[in-house]
């Protein structure tokens, strides 16, 4: 389900992938981060080892360390001299199970479809409202970047979103769903009856 998720997500984002052994670096190259690489926490140490030993400079090379122990993890990533900087939390769905909600009448829905994306878009009179997309594979369908803007939230866009992304993701044969959550993306999950399966404590290299 990780590797999965990590390479829907490289997809999603055009993050190019690589394996280095246990660890999958992805090359992302923003500014504030060039590269993160993705571990399990019986891994971390040789990930670790990985970022601190690469060309970036200090703050630019990330981890995403998935544990089902964060406290211990927590720990461990200070011991390493790294920056913790945010939890997200790992959660899956069987899509028929997540329940239907639709926008409000006075906002259009769309699907766009770039290549392996698909996306979701919500609109009010042409104005950009709320949005999200994924990407399917075989039986998974890897959700990211869902976002409504400040203006329109608390109007049930992000859970219409995110059925419409389940309706196109169940057509194009996926039974279950994956995505990385925040901590206010989380709240929305929930009420959709997604389940978290483990928890990402990204640190970074510090100088």
């Amino acid at each position: 389900m990780v590797r999965q998720w990590v390479l829907g997500r490289s997809i999603s984002r055009g993050w190019k992938q690589a394996d280095e052994g246990s660890v999958v670096l992805l090359r992302i190259g923003d500014p504030e981060r060039m590269v993160s690489y993705v571990v399990d926490e019986a891994d971390f140490e040789s990930a670790a080892g990985l970022a601190e030993g690469d060309d970036h400079p200090a703050e630019l090379s990330w981890l995403s360390v998935v544990t089902n122990e964060p406290d211990n993890m927590m720990r461990r990533i200070r011991s390493a001299g790294l920056e913790y900087r945010r939890t997200e939390w790992l959660m899956s769905v069987d899509l028929a199970r997540q329940p239907v909600r639709r926008a409000p009448a006075s906002y259009g829905v769309e699907v766009v479809r770039r290549g392996e994306v698909v996306q979701v878009r919500v609109q009010e009179d042409d104005e950009l409202a709320a949005r999200g997309q994924m990407v399917v594979m075989g039986n998974d369908a890897v959700v990211d970047m869902v976002w409504t803007e400040p203006e329109h939230r608390r109007r049930g866009l992000g859970g219409a979103v995110m059925s419409r992304l389940a309706e196109e993701a169940q057509k194009g044969g996926a039974e279950r769903g994956l995505l990385a959550a925040s901590v206010e993306g989380r709240q929305l999950y929930n009420t959709l009856n997604w389940e978290t399966f483990a928890e990402i404590l990204v640190a970074r290299t510090t100088g």
